[in-house]
């Protein structure tokens, strides 16, 4: 088995997930961790322009850097939650991680993807099959809140390569 590696922890969102999470969640406005060359949005944050210290408005989608800074986005993305309509986050899934329990196991929703995602990377846009599930966390203020005495957030495990096929209905 060959690891797949990277030289970079930052990691092209495939544009068909892209497309149907718009579809599903947005339109989005603003793509909080992109670069000049790879962002999904109208709006975008880079590491020059910082999405720590801006605020997030509108509906925003994310697919941070995945290396030793994820805590730090994790965190970060958890404390902007309520500032935007809706936040949709592209993630690993590290369910037995400290930032998961604190800053994804508290959101509106969490979607974990069937099957791995394929992303690209600077140095392969292509791409490889992560070595590593993914899921999505979304938080809305608005809607898909757990219960108010429930900790926990809404999860299901979503077929998103069937919806894409065309063969299943978009979940909201």
């Amino acid at each position: 088995m060959t690891l797949i590696t990277n030289k970079s922890a930052e990691w092209l969102t495939p544009r068909p997930l892209f497309d149907l999470l718009n579809r599903t969640y947005g339109p989005f406005d603003l793509d909080a961790a992109a670069t000049d060359e790879n962002h999904l949005c109208p709006k975008w944050f880079t590491k020059e322009r910082s999405a720590v210290a801006r605020l997030w408005r509108d509906r925003v989608f994310i697919n941070p850097p995945y290396g030793r800074e994820l805590p730090k986005w994790m965190r970060t993305i958890f404390e902007h939650r309520n500032e935007s309509e809706i936040l949709v986050a592209l993630i690993p899934a590290k369910v037995g991680t400290r930032w998961w329990y604190h800053y994804v196991a508290r959101a509106s929703l969490i979607r974990f993807l069937v099957g791995r995602v394929t992303f690209g990377s600077a140095d392969n846009p292509h791409g490889n099959p992560a070595q590593f599930d993914s899921v999505v966390v979304v938080y809305n203020r608005y809607i898909c809140k757990p219960a108010p005495n429930c900790e926990w957030a809404n999860h299901d495990y979503w077929d998103w390569r069937t919806e894409l096929r065309g063969d299943a209905p978009l979940l909201r």
